[in-house]
């Protein structure tokens, strides 16, 4: 019964491990596209944020994406 165990196991293990590898990591347009879209949510936080104390957070969260954003359409230039 073990034995049983141990090999249903192993088989769930592989079949974990070749679906990982299937999947294809997305494309720079496609993380250029979601990065865009988090940067205008970004802009619209920022923009209705009415608390003082989540100004500063609205702002480094409006830098880090616009800087994600352009970082990412930099390499599509690239390539």
């Amino acid at each position: 019964m073990l034995y049983a165990v141990r090999d249903k196991i192993a088989a769930f293990m592989r079949g974990r491990h070749k679906a990982k590898s299937a999947i294809a990591p997305p494309s720079l347009r496609e993380l250029a596209e979601k990065a865009k879209a988090e940067w205008h949510l970004a802009q619209a936080y920022f923009q209705n944020v009415r608390d003082p104390e989540l100004v500063d957070y609205a702002i480094d969260y409006l830098a880090t994406a616009e800087k994600r954003y352009n970082y990412l359409l930099k390499k599509i230039r690239e390539q």
